[in-house]
């Protein structure tokens, strides 16, 4: 969080080069720290309760589980140490995330960059989920921005009424975002027409932040167990994809006037949607008519072929970023990447 130094330049355009601000993260210690991160934080209580939500058709989640599964233990420690630490300057401060590049990958090779939530980090994402091994697997950069820390002691981003300290703080993290994506394309080679935004809880609030404007570096997003909190009158026309669990107690699917832990009201999440939807020039809003008897189900809109909007919600899930494919009938960061994919 302190102020820091600039990075020197480095020429754009290859896997290869690397920053010589970029600190390889490498030894025992920094990589049996990442092996005991705790759970990606904002976790559900024992008290979530059912949450009455919309009725999507069924979605054949199972279909989309085709990228492999973990890589063997040894293979992942190997892959662990390759991550590196990025700072980027950004108003005077110097912003961090780390990045992972697969060996072998290509140049002009898609990029995802996947945000945490209130209270997380980018180190529990690399502990709490599948991404490095799927990069590995695919041929994919990965990056995973850290936001700032706070007063109480939290990281968090600011979304515009969430979270933590960052809106008082008026922290500029669409910039932050923003300077990663011209990074991953300038320095690490990757295909700028093929950037994408994966964020959960704040960091999907976030992520309706960064979509809602006319110009933008993603080419589609995908927002898990988040809503909108700020101001949305503009789009770039990007395809969106939100998952939900209807058990969520922290982000509740029908909102909420005000929760405490995130000093903020929050709407519906199915409004959220829908306003992506009118300003990505849908026809008509997500149809939520659907039988209510599924685990998993999708509400879709009438929308351009090349600006979908999309809604998933799971009725046992709660405030998670969840790979229980099996408990859940969904996989959700092989879901999202394939959705992304196909939508590039």
């Amino acid at each position: 969080m302190a102020d820091g130094p600039g990075r020197p330049t480095t020429p754009a355009g290859g896997v290869g080069p690397r920053i010589a601000a970029c600190a390889l993260i490498v030894g025992v210690g920094v990589l049996v720290a990442l092996l005991l991160i705790p759970g990606v934080g904002n976790r559900a209580s024992a008290g979530d309760r059912d949450e009455p939500g919309a009725t999507p058709t069924p979605v054949d989640s199972k279909s989309l589980h085709d990228f492999g599964d973990r890589l063997p233990a040894k293979d992942r420690t190997a892959r662990l140490a390759d991550i590196e630490e990025v700072r980027i300057p950004v108003d005077g401060v110097t912003r961090k995330a780390l990045v992972y590049i697969p060996s072998g990958v290509s140049k002009n090779a898609p990029a995802f960059v996947a945000v945490h939530g209130y209270t997380s980090s980018a180190q529990a994402l690399v502990r709490r989920t599948s991404y490095v091994d799927l990069a590995e697997r695919n041929g994919w950069i990965l990056a995973m921005p850290q936001g700032r820390k706070y007063a109480n002691g939290q990281h968090a981003w600011n979304a515009g009424t969430c979270c933590g300290g960052a809106p008082s703080a008026e922290t500029d993290d669409v910039k932050f975002i923003d300077a990663l994506a011209k990074e991953l394309v300038d320095d690490y080679g990757a295909d700028r027409d093929r950037l994408f935004y994966h964020g959960y809880s704040n960091g999907a609030m976030l992520g309706y932040k960064v979509a809602c404007r006319p110009q933008q570096p993603f080419r589609a997003f995908a927002f898990l167990s988040g809503t909108l909190v700020s101001p949305c009158t503009q789009s770039s026309g990007a395809p969106i994809l939100a998952i939900h669990g209807l058990r969520d107690g922290t982000v509740p699917y029908v909102g909420s006037r005000w929760r405490v832990g995130l000093q903020t009201k929050l709407p519906p999440v199915l409004d959220s949607a829908n306003t992506a939807a009118v300003l990505n020039g849908c026809r008509s809003p997500l149809d939520s008519s659907s039988p209510r008897d599924r685990q998993v189900r999708v509400l879709e809109a009438d929308c351009p072929s090349e600006s979908p909007v999309e809604l998933v919600t799971v009725s046992n899930m709660t405030h998670q970023w969840t790979e229980d494919g099996d408990r859940y009938g969904l996989n959700e960061t092989r879901y999202s990447t394939k959705w992304l994919l196909a939508h590039s």
